[in-house]
């Protein structure tokens, strides 16, 4: 029966040696030497148990038994002392082995002592120690078997042969049994790295000792928390070697916590009061700076930069940021009106390396706003404050001064007769007009209802037919007040947009509305309504010329004179025979008399129908009454025929007629031309010859 050391074993040989002193007692035996069964190791474990075994408990032996005599280390075979050979045992037991260890610690045995029998078991098993620390401890062990009963010196005996294929030297203590098992062995100790972190919820230090069996501690290893849920795998391999997994290198710390609880941030944006302004803007301004003073109350972090941002609108959409809390409206081409913020904002906005880096760059001029910026500072946990309220500024235009004022129409005729050759129309300005220095005062000419622009002129006068236009219908005239002169100005009206005839007085209006110009144009203006005069028909007189002096029914001033007092008139009014619904209905008069030189009242009928009495298809209409020299009459009268009414104008005037009975005939005033004619002669040749006489 064999057994075997019960780890991974290496065979070494080692040389012999001698321990203590053997009985003697000789025997003579043959038998065949057993095979020895001797494995050693190089490297273990602290504790880690070592088994050595021979092959048989027990040896036969053969042969006489002798008694070796003193205990010399000889052998005396003529000793012939009796032995008492009936009870000596046939086969030879081996009492005792052991595995002795030795080493810088000290010297120990690992198994019995040799103080058990071995029961049989024929083997010894023993653990190897480390004598404590972190460091390999180098030991060497033998095996040992001990004959303390029975001594020979017999190498050729049975026993002799089994005891000497161990040692390998018969000579060297014959009889004594050391077996040459041993060797020099590396016992490693037991290291744990465990870990010892006392603050990881506290975002701590990471700590892992490695520690001996005995508490040593070897190396410790830390790493400091950054973030929630860091952790340390600590490994210690790289500085101890363990070949035989005697030692746990590794161990994973528990994580850490309380590393990101958000640290204050320091950054304040403070607050800014604005700097007074103009209580309005004239709209002209070449430059118009806004601007605001810091209130003292701002904190700005260390390598952090003071940015001022300009705003407009209830929707604060940034329109340009600077370095100072200043801002020229017109360079940066904004309107001198509405509602401005300067804002403070304070940032990491120059190193993109940082956490709390701002990155400006996405800020879209007109269309990013604050608040955008404030969701990217919230959204990205970034440190930086941006004052919301800022210093706000509200601009406004200076209320225009100009005004148009109002016009009065001045009078025109009821009515055009329509073949004038000039026809004017004016207005008077009421003395409510306004003009703004630089400012021009132009007069508008609009026709219609809808006001289209016919003609501008310097003063409020219009001769309708030099402009080409119809002599009916619905002018106005307007008063303009604006600057129309200088280009360069914020308020200037430009009319050559204005195409007459098309463009309209509401067309300028929305100009002015629009580009928010200072001018004023009167809407309403002087109107004028216009309508073609009736037309005037030329009474047909049916006994004599008008204005005939010698005429029948003329009233003379005496009966034998020629000097008329008042003329007799036939109005004669033609209307188409056949005509439905006719009369001739007088509506004034002026001018005219009776029969009995009254002033002749309207009467219906006035007119009378004599029929067509020329057989030209009208019938004639005629009237009759007086009027005076000099003076003349008018009369008006609506003509009703086939549902329609036509008013008409009767108008007429004659001279005083002269008495000629005393005017030369035309042969008289030929002899009067002739004498005066003569006179001249003479008086011409009588000059003459004066001067010819004074020469002479």
């Amino acid at each position: 029966m064999k057994k075997n050391i019960l780890l991974l074993l290496i065979a070494i040989a080692l040389p012999s040696f001698i321990y203590g002193q053997c009985d003697i007692f000789g025997v003579q035996a043959t038998a065949s030497d057993p095979t020895p069964d001797a494995v050693v190791t190089t490297e273990a474990c602290d504790q880690s148990a070592i088994t050595f075994a021979i092959p048989d408990c027990d040896v036969a032996l053969t042969g006489a038994f002798y008694d070796a005599g003193p205990n010399d280390g000889t052998f005396d075979p003529g000793n012939t002392d009796p032995v008492d050979e009936a009870n000596f045992p046939s086969l030879l037991a081996i009492p005792g082995i052991d595995i002795y260890a030795s080493s810088a610690a000290g010297d120990y045995y690992i198994g019995t002592e040799y103080g058990a029998l071995l029961n049989g078991t024929c083997s010894v098993t023993g653990a190897l120690t480390h004598p404590g620390g972190c460091a390999v401890s180098n030991q060497t062990f033998y095996a040992l078997v001990v004959m303390d009963i029975y001594e020979f010196n017999d190498a050729t005996s049975t026993l002799g042969s089994y005891l000497n294929s161990y040692t390998g030297d018969a000579a060297a203590q014959p009889g004594c049994g050391q077996i040459a098992i041993g060797g020099a062995v590396d016992v490693y100790p037991t290291l744990t790295a465990t870990d010892v972190t006392a603050d990881a919820g506290t975002c701590g230090t990471l700590t892992v000792d490695l520690t001996a069996a005995d508490g040593t501690v070897c190396e410790t290893r830390t790493q400091a928390c950054v973030n929630d849920g860091d952790t340390f795998a600590a490994d210690f391999s790289d500085a101890f070697a363990d070949p035989q997994a005697c030692s746990t290198l590794t161990t994973t710390t528990a994580a850490c916590a309380g590393c990101n609880i958000p640290v204050a941030c320091e950054a304040d944006a403070g607050t800014l009061t604005a700097d007074g302004t103009a209580p309005c803007i004239a709209g002209d301004e070449t430059a118009y700076t806004i601007s605001a003073t810091a209130n003292g109350d701002i904190t700005v972090p260390t390598d952090y930069e003071t940015i001022y941002v300009l705003t407009s609108g209830t929707g604060f959409v940034i329109e340009a940021t600077a370095t100072t809390p200043s801002f020229d409206l017109v360079a940066l081409g904004l309107p001198l009106s509405g509602t401005y913020t300067i804002h403070t904002l304070v940032a990491e906005t120059s190193d993109n390396t940082s956490a709390d880096f701002l990155d400006l760059s996405v800020v879209v001029p007109g269309t990013t706003t604050a608040a955008d910026v404030i969701d990217i500072v919230t959204n990205n946990d970034i440190c930086a404050s941006l004052d919301p309220v800022g210093a706000p500024f509200m601009l406004m235009d200076c209320p225009c001064e100009a005004d148009a004022g109002t016009l009065t129409a001045d009078g025109t005729a009821p009515c055009v007769a329509g073949d004038e050759t000039a026809y004017t129309i004016s207005a008077t300005a009421n003395g409510d007009i306004n003009v703004p220095t630089d400012y021009e005062t132009i007069y508008v000419l609009t026709s219609g209802t809808g006001f289209v622009i016919e003609a501008t002129a310097t003063t409020p006068s219009f001769d309708l037919v030099a402009l080409g236009l119809p002599l009916s219908g619905t002018y106005t005239i307007h008063t303009l007040v604006a600057e129309t002169s200088d280009n360069t100005s914020a308020d200037f009206l430009d009319l050559s947009v204005v195409v007459p005839g098309t463009t309209t007085a509401a067309d300028v209006i929305d100009i002015v509305t629009n580009n928010d110009i200072c001018a004023s144009l009167d809407p309403v203006g002087a109107p004028f309504m216009l309508m073609d005069c009736p037309p005037v028909l030329t009474p047909d007189i049916s006994i004599s010329d008008p204005c005939a002096c010698g005429k029948d029914g003329n009233i003379l001033v005496t009966a034998d004179g020629v000097e008329v007092l008042f003329f007799i008139e036939t109005v004669t009014i033609d209307i188409p025979t056949g005509a439905t619904g006719v009369d001739i209905i007088e509506t004034g008069n002026a001018g005219i008399f009776d029969a009995t030189v009254d002033p002749a009242v309207a009467t219906s009928p006035m007119f009378t129908n004599q029929g067509d009495t020329d057989m030209d298809g009208f019938d004639e209409w005629t009237a009759t009454f007086y009027h005076a020299p000099g003076t003349g009459y008018s009369l008006m009268v609506d003509v009703e025929a086939d549902g329609e009414t036509t008013p008409l104008a009767i108008e007429n005037s004659c001279t005083q007629c002269i008495d000629i009975s005393n005017v030369p005939t035309v042969g008289e005033w030929g002899l009067i031309m002739l004498g005066l004619l003569m006179s001249i002669a003479a008086i011409v040749g009588i000059r003459q010859r004066r001067e010819e006489e004074i020469i002479a």
